[in-house]
């Protein structure tokens, strides 16, 4: 009774925060804290742009020995027990410190602050934020939007320009300055303090990373087209871009594009969607007749497979395999080489130190070695 009867003393002298109070001694916390938690607005009649927040925590004695020094040594209080650094009845008057925030004016401002886990600041229109103590105006930034965080280039604390990783104080007036070019920092993360900020930070950094690959493979895409005659801006608009990619990948295009910037899907393969070209279809077509041929003359040599310059290549760990000489570098006969197994299951032969090779996902690197006659 006694708490809320201080409580009503203050809701009348001041004006109270609107879903700023928590009744911690009608629901305790989980390890049996109590008090009464609130937050007042200081105003003048003399100045009506004045306003301050001032957090109070109500509890009584008995309460705040829990507080601070939890259950046990509170039955040691009762009992009466010695307590190497326990506190008197007049110390514990003495125990809540007021804290105090300066004005422009050096006016100073008690804020009963006991235990507090979070701090209160103020946007310059006197909105309130409620952060973590040791908050940064990183966390503040993103507490308001998630855009007014992304777009962070500065703060000012107080009137005062600020370093991004101070920590900040219930009553501080916090103004963040933005611009629609600045992007988030990883360094951001070294000193942000909430989780929201951190999995914002996160995300807005991955969609960067996702952005650049997609403009990557964008770009050699349209190397890839340009070099086929075929048109790819064209494509995209009449939608057929999009189509086969759903066709053959099951996937949009835009993620078609991440892939090729990452390298995990080739340019040419993608390129052999569209087929424009009826004099190097027939090239391929021939090609690909003759080196088939040229396997099932060879298909009873163990792990062997035949190349299109004649030559015999060994593959270990497989059989029947259809190989080609790779046209980058085309290894001459004995050689170092190194096999890559394509997409279409063929086994493209290049130079042990092809500089294209280098460029390819080594996950589909094949041992393979030229044929020694005895």
């Amino acid at each position: 009774d006694e708490c809320y009867a201080a409580l009503s003393f203050i809701y009348e002298n001041w004006t109270p925060v609107k879903n700023r109070f928590k009744d911690y001694i009608v629901k305790p916390k989980s390890n049996g804290y109590q008090s009464l938690h609130t937050t007042v607005t200081d105003l003048r009649d003399d100045d009506p742009g004045y306003s301050r927040p001032i957090e109070i925590q109500i509890r009584t004695r008995k309460m705040h020995r829990m507080a601070e020094y939890g259950v046990a040594a509170h039955w040691l209080y009762k009992e009466k027990r010695q307590q190497p650094n326990e506190k008197t009845d007049e110390q514990f008057e003495e125990s809540p410190a007021e804290k105090t925030t300066t004005d422009k004016d050096d006016e100073t401002i008690p804020l009963i602050d006991l235990f507090s886990d979070n701090i209160y600041v103020m946007t310059p229109a006197r909105e309130i934020r409620e952060l973590p103590q040791a908050a940064t105006p990183v966390d503040f930034a993103y507490a308001i939007h998630t855009e007014v965080g992304n777009r962070m280039i500065g703060a000012k604390t107080n009137g005062n320009i600020t370093r991004l990783d101070r920590s900040l104080h219930s009553g501080d007036t916090v103004e963040i300055l933005t611009s629609p070019r600045q992007e988030p920092r990883k360094e951001w993360l070294e000193f942000v303090k909430t989780r929201h900020a951190r999995n914002k930070i996160k995300h807005a950094l991955h969609e960067r990373s996702r952005e650049g690959r997609r403009k990557e493979g964008m770009e050699k895409l349209e190397r890839e087209f340009r070099n086929h005659d075929l048109h790819l801006n064209r494509l995209i608009r009449e939608g057929r871009m999009e189509h086969e990619s759903r066709q053959h990948k099951n996937q949009e295009f835009e993620h078609i594009l991440f892939c090729i910037g990452d390298g995990s899907i080739r340019c040419d393969e993608v390129r052999r969607w569209f087929v424009t070209d009826s004099n190097s279809a027939s090239e391929s077509i021939a090609l690909e007749t003759t080196k088939l041929a040229k396997t099932k003359r060879k298909s009873r040599k163990k792990n062997t497979s035949l190349a299109s310059s004649g030559s015999i290549i060994l593959v270990d760990g497989m059989d029947n395999v259809m190989t080609r000489i790779a046209r980058c570098c085309s290894p001459a006969k004995y050689q170092a080489i190194q096999g890559y197994l394509t997409q279409e299951r063929v086994i493209t032969i290049h130079k042990e130190k092809c500089s294209f090779l280098q460029k390819l996902s080594p996950d589909r690197f094949i041992k393979v070695h030229w044929e020694r006659k005895m």
